[in-house]
């Protein structure tokens, strides 16, 4: 069975929760991040995320996304 690819938008408090949480589950991956903040795509970057946007609307056009 193919995992699900999924995008956050957001990476303040409560994205980052989602991240955290996401990156747990066992039928899903989280494929791509957006958020304005550098630093905390940087972050997300550090912790294994391939594909990092500040722009919410870049992210969705991948063909691997299949859940934001």
């Amino acid at each position: 069975m193919k995992k699900i690819g999924l995008g956050i938008i957001g990476l303040g408090y409560v994205g980052r929760i989602h991240l955290r949480h996401a990156q747990k589950l066992a039928k899903a991956h989280v494929t791509a991040v957006a958020d304005l903040s550098k630093k905390a795509l940087k972050k997300a970057k550090n912790s294994g995320i391939k594909n990092t946007f500040t722009s919410y609307e870049e992210m969705l056009k991948l063909p691997e996304l299949d859940a934001v």
